[in-house]
């Protein structure tokens, strides 16, 4: 099943700070789209850890259980998010759970949602860490599978990492842009250049990995950089 076939994932995650990853660009598509292949039962994922909270979340489990464990804040004692931002790496659920306290029966209250079998994976710096774990309800994980994760995760953090930070020069123009507005009547609002303005708008796309202006300002928008409007701007 694609991860497109999935209940889709609230903009709010749940967890104060947090947002969701609503990703369509291509390259972390396809890679979401394969994880969801291995991962029948589902998975989540942590993306850039600082300060202790991700930048981003992404998950497909199933809602009901995603309920629960944010009802009762599982997220702060979940043995595979300690194991996860603490270490690096990739360990099985059942090597965690015989080895790591889980006080809280984390473990137990998620085989109640199918989620009998799993692993975790860890990639990245202390400083920027991306985790994730996926399921299977009927047998353990393979080495290959969990390998073939541990890559598709790697991938995921090293594209979000490679995001420059949009100047403010870059978010105004596009802002504008997504409203609408003309070229013209762009560079009257900021006093500039209508080369000027295009320079703006080239930088944006290139920081964001965008092919055209409305991409730039869907992307812009997926990570809350802009606020969310109809993409009508002018190619004038």
């Amino acid at each position: 099943m694609s991860f497109h076939d999935r209940p889709l994932k609230p903009t709010s995650t749940g967890i104060p700070g947090v947002e969701s990853l609503v990703v369509l660009e291509t390259p972390i598509r396809e890679k979401l789209d394969r994880i969801a292949e291995i991962s029948p039962t589902g998975c989540a994922m942590g993306i850039r850890f600082r300060l202790g909270r991700p930048a981003f979340l992404h998950y497909t489990y199933d809602p009901e259980w995603m309920k629960l464990y944010l009802e009762q804040n599982l997220y702060l004692c979940d043995p595979t998010i300690v194991w996860g931002v603490a270490s690096s790496g990739e360990v099985r659920w059942s090597d965690l759970e015989r080895r790591f306290p889980d006080p809280f029966g984390v473990f137990e209250k998620a085989r109640k949602f199918d989620l009998n079998y799993g692993c975790v994976v860890s990639v990245g710096t202390i400083g920027s860490k991306t985790t994730g774990g996926m399921a299977h309800d009927k047998r353990e994980l393979t080495d290959a599978e969990i390998a073939e994760f541990k890559k598709l995760l790697g991938d995921i953090h090293d594209i979000v990492c490679r995001r420059k930070p949009l100047l403010e020069t870059h978010l105004r123009a596009l802002e504008l842009y997504s409203y609408g507005y003309s070229y013209d009547e762009i560079c009257e609002r900021l006093h500039i250049s209508r080369s000027a303005l295009k320079s703006r708008l080239s930088g944006a796309r290139k920081r964001l990995g965008a092919n055209s202006n409305v991409d730039a300002v869907r992307i812009a928008t997926e990570y809350h950089l802009l606020r969310p409007v109809m993409l009508t701007g002018s190619a004038s």
